[in-house]
């Protein structure tokens, strides 16, 4: 009888060790999944490879802003346009097509919209697929950067061997992308938005395709 119970209060503390062991690494790692993000936002690559060689995951998925955007490190950096994050980001392994859970585009949709040009360039070194911007309605980068007026990036993604013929679900190019914007009115646009550049690029390529 003794044996049993000494037996069962060893399985007993053996569970508890256990479970206290997982508990702590779990709150672990979320703080460290949390300052993750927090420096992929602030830019501050020195504390992203710290955190990666702590363990934190390059691909955690999180939350942001009011509209609780899903998104990743990477995501985040690119949408701050943080170039040294994102570099230090692919270069410890991150997908440049991964495509945060419950989210819809990738990060390289995200810096064509933006115009980052050198971190569209980074990411299509690593891999990117230049035709995957939002997959579900078929937008592609090209498309992202046309409505947005980036002509530099138009034309990089252009040189990278985008497709201008591409159509999203609703059958339209990169080039109505491009008019779209056009037909707003000029105090809508932003400073460094190039409508006019971006469509007479896209209106050559598709006369040289014709």
């Amino acid at each position: 009888m003794n044996s049993f119970k000494y037996i069962l209060i060893s399985i007993v503390l053996i569970v508890s060790v256990g479970c206290g062991a997982w508990y702590w690494n779990s709150k672990h790692h979320k703080k460290l999944d949390t300052e993750m993000i927090d420096a992929a936002r602030t830019g501050d690559d020195g504390a992203v490879r710290s955190l990666i060689a702590k363990g934190a995951n390059i691909e955690v998925n999180a939350q942001e802003g009011a509209f609780q955007t899903p998104t990743t490190p990477l995501m985040t950096a690119v949408f701050q346009g943080h170039e040294r994050v994102v570099k230090v980001l692919l270069e410890s392994g991150a997908d440049a097509n991964h495509i945060p859970a419950g989210g819809s585009g990738t990060a390289l949709g995200e810096a064509a919209a933006a115009g980052h040009d050198k971190i569209v360039q980074l990411l299509l070194d690593k891999g990117a697929n230049v035709e995957l911007g939002v997959p579900e309605k078929k937008v592609t980068p090209l498309m992202m950067a046309a409505w947005r007026g980036r002509a530099s990036t138009v034309r990089l993604l252009l040189a990278k061997r985008a497709n201008p013929k591409a159509k999203n679900t609703s059958g339209e190019t990169a080039l109505d992308y491009a008019y779209k914007l056009l037909r707003l009115r000029p105090s809508l646009w932003e400073k460094d938005q190039h409508p006019h550049e971006t469509t007479q690029i896209l209106k050559q390529i598709q006369i040289k395709g014709q």
